[in-house]
């Protein structure tokens, strides 16, 4: 990937990558761009220069493609929803060229892997990308390419394959104005961006990636010890994010009143689970923390709808399974506004990995999520399409903090009543008696 600053030059690099085999009749070559305006203005500076470099090229607008006098096809492409990228999937190309490739989702990313293979045996296969900090994909981007790797140094993944080992490299180059020496005017371009914000600066002039230009949180803060300030007064939050194609996040906040700070001590992050999945692994990991019983479970909205399959909403079937919810505050921007003041109050923790405390999920993203900024767009929102599963679980369980005083403190053990009825309890211990397997909802375990 060659990325970073603005200015680099990094679009004209893959068009003229591009043209690398063009007298090899079974070139395949495919540049992605996110929407349709966005790939006009590659189509633009190929037009400029395709015809010059390479006689008889011919640009079939119908197909949105070049072709070359050897054969050779160069496709200009676009995946504006995530299922988009699905409509490359029975091509194949040598070489696929992502222009800002922070636009694009991880998922749409490596599945053109599947699409990356060749016809013939001197033409590699080859995926290669530029890009400037930001936009939705800016988390895994960074994560893939620039994480803890030096800039320049080749890193080799290595796949073994019937015994035989098969290395994919990948490397990262970074891109700044000062590497395209060819810009008209660029003395003028680089004294305007200065008279940016600094965090834009940062990452457009000097491709910082650590100074997000546009985001909307702070990184969370990390508590020092996994450890609760007080035995007795705080409120345990269970908050979920449920997602059908996307994961399911269920994270636990623990809040002080006397303090008004909140920890985001554990945290689930499942992807494609059943229902059951979801309930066992909740009672499982409240087992484990040993915190007693949420006094207030949260879910997103949309987990209260019907299902046109069954009649009934994920929380009422989730309720059979015994885990019980209360519908999550729909107002996103209000949540995300608290939760802004929160962490400018300092009173959002996170407490380190540790077993089954901590949030690393949480972690990851929160400081990535960028406003919706642009022409008619709000920019107390999120933009769309980015991974924001664990930060839409976090608000719903700081809208109840903030909404729900009166019920911060966490109350104390009842006394048994000897009134009870204990008819229930005296059936469950006879079954158990009875049975040499029994399935305890409650525990989430079998017990024999």
């Amino acid at each position: 990937m060659y990325g970073g600053a603005a200015g680099g030059g990094k679009t004209d690099a893959l068009i003229a990558l591009a043209l690398r085999w063009a007298d090899h009749p079974k070139h395949r070559c495919l540049m992605l761009r996110r929407t349709r305006p966005q790939l006009q203005e590659v189509i633009d500076r190929t037009m400029q220069l395709y015809p010059d470099i390479v006689p008889g090229a011919a640009w079939r607008e119908a197909e949105s493609r070049w072709k070359f006098p050897s054969g050779a096809i160069i496709q200009m492409g676009y995946a504006e929803h995530e299922q988009d990228i699905l409509n490359f999937k029975t091509f194949e190309y040598n070489l696929i060229c992502f222009d800002e490739l922070t636009s694009f989702t991880e998922k749409q990313y490596l599945f053109m892997f599947l699409r990356n293979r060749t016809k013939s045996a001197d033409l590699p296969p080859i995926i290669r990308s530029g890009t400037n900090p930001g936009d939705i994909g800016h988390e895994w981007v960074f994560r893939r390419f620039i994480d803890k790797r030096n800039p320049y140094q080749i890193y080799n993944d290595t796949v073994q394959i019937d015994k035989k080992d098969f290395v994919i490299a990948r490397q990262y180059i970074p891109s700044h104005v000062w590497d395209n020496p060819s810009m008209p005017n660029r003395e003028e371009y680089i004294a305007g961006i200065m008279q940016m914000a600094p965090e834009d600066v940062a990452a457009y002039l000097h491709g910082e990636w650590s100074r997000l230009a546009g985001a909307m949180f702070q990184p969370l803060v990390i508590a020092e010890t996994a450890q609760l300030q007080s035995s007795k007064q705080f409120m345990l939050i269970r908050c979920i994010d449920f997602g059908i194609s996307d994961p399911t996040c269920v994270l636990w906040l623990v809040h002080y009143p006397t303090t008004g700070v909140t920890d985001v001590v554990s945290e689930l992050y499942l992807k494609d689970p059943s229902l059951d999945d979801v309930a066992t692994n909740i009672k499982i990991r409240e087992k484990q923390m040993g915190l007693g019983d949420p006094v207030y479970s949260v879910g997103s909205p949309e987990m209260f709808n019907r299902q046109a399959t069954s009649g009934q909403s994920i929380a009422t079937m989730l309720s059979t399974l015994g885990v019980y919810l209360e519908k999550g505050n729909i107002d996103r921007m209000a949540g995300w506004s608290r939760l802004r003041t929160l962490q400018q109050r300092g009173s959002l923790r996170a407490w380190p990995e540790d077993g089954n405390w901590g949030c690393v999920n949480l972690k990851r993203t929160l400081g990535m999520l960028q406003r919706n900024t642009g022409l008619g767009k709000d920019p107390n929102d999120l933009r769309p399409r980015q991974e924001d599963h664990a930060a839409d679980a976090l608000r719903y369980g700081i809208m109840v903090i903030f909404e729900r005083p009166e019920t911060i403190l966490r109350p104390e053990p009842l006394a048994d009543n000897p009134n009870k009825d204990i008819v229930f309890d005296k059936m469950m211990t006879e079954i158990r008696k009875g049975s040499k397997k029994l399935f305890i909802p409650e525990l989430g375990t079998w017990d024999f």
